[in-house]
C-alpha cells in the first residue's frame, strides 16, 4: 500500500484469521477501523466490536488472554506474536514485522468456538505512513 491509500474489504466472524492480503513493513503505521455489516452474535449471544464479558471465560480462555470475547483484533502475521485490539475504534498501528495484516474475532483458539459465531465485519486500512 502507498501511503494515504485505503482499502475496504469484509470477512464473516467465524474465520479465526482473516488474511488481508496488505503486506505491512516495520515502521509503517496504519489506521485501522471496523464496522458491522451484518449482526454479530456469538452462539446466542448478540454483541458488538467491542465484544463482551463471557461468564465462563474462567474455564475457555480466550485466544488473546485479558480482551473481551468477540473484540475485534488484528494482528501482523497469522500467528499471535503481534496482536492489537480494534473493537469500535479508529486505531493506529505501527508495525514491528514484514508480514500480512489478519483479522478475527477474539474466542476460544478452537473451530468449534469459531464455528458458532455469525456475522460479517467490514475492515478499514489506510495507510499512514
Amino acid at each position: 500500500m502507498s501511503p494515504q491509500e485505503i482499502l475496504k474489504f469484509s470477512f464473516e466472524s467465524c474465520n479465526p484469521c482473516f488474511r488481508s492480503g496488505i503486506k505491512v513493513e516495520p515502521q509503517e503505521s496504519y489506521e485501522i477501523s471496523g464496522r458491522i455489516i451484518h449482526k454479530l452474535k456469538d452462539w446466542f449471544v448478540n454483541t458488538g466490536l467491542d465484544g463482551f464479558n463471557n461468564p465462563i471465560n474462567w474455564f475457555l480462555k480466550n485466544r488473546v488472554k485479558n480482551k473481551k470475547c468477540f473484540l475485534l483484533m488484528g494482528s501482523v502475521g497469522q500467528g499471535d506474536l503481534e496482536i492489537f485490539p480494534i473493537g469500535s475504534q479508529i486505531v493506529v498501528h505501527q508495525c514491528g514485522c514484514t508480514e500480512e495484516l489478519c483479522f478475527f474475532v477474539n474466542d476460544v483458539k478452537s473451530k468449534a468456538a469459531y464455528s458458532n459465531n455469525k456475522g460479517v465485519i467490514e475492515i478499514t486500512v489506510k495507510r499512514i505512513s
